[in-house]
């Protein structure tokens, strides 16, 4: 990847959300932190991810929930690409 590309890329800076972003992402935390991720090839079904996702967009960034569905089907395409696990 060109570095000059990575000059425009979008950085997500915690330090400016505001407070109500942040007690949205407490709240997720505290809702989601012992829920189990599925493995990345089963991604597009992992229904923890996709509630991880949706809230974030949705409570944290104020996007639209149909950004959470977009980024369900770049998770399936994702998922059908090879990859390599470590079993310690």
């Amino acid at each position: 990847m060109p570095s000059d590309v990575l000059v425009d890329l979008p950085i997500l800076d915690v330090r400016q959300l505001s407070s109500e972003a942040l007690r949205a992402a407490r709240n997720i935390w505290n809702d989601l932190a012992n829920a189990e991720l599925m493995g990345f090839a089963d991604t597009p079904k992992d229904i923890v991810r996709q509630e991880l996702n949706h809230r974030l967009i949705t409570e944290i960034l104020g996007g639209s929930p149909e950004i959470a569905v977009g980024l369900k089907t770049i998770a399936e395409q994702l998922s059908a690409e090879p990859v390599v696990y470590v079993r310690a």
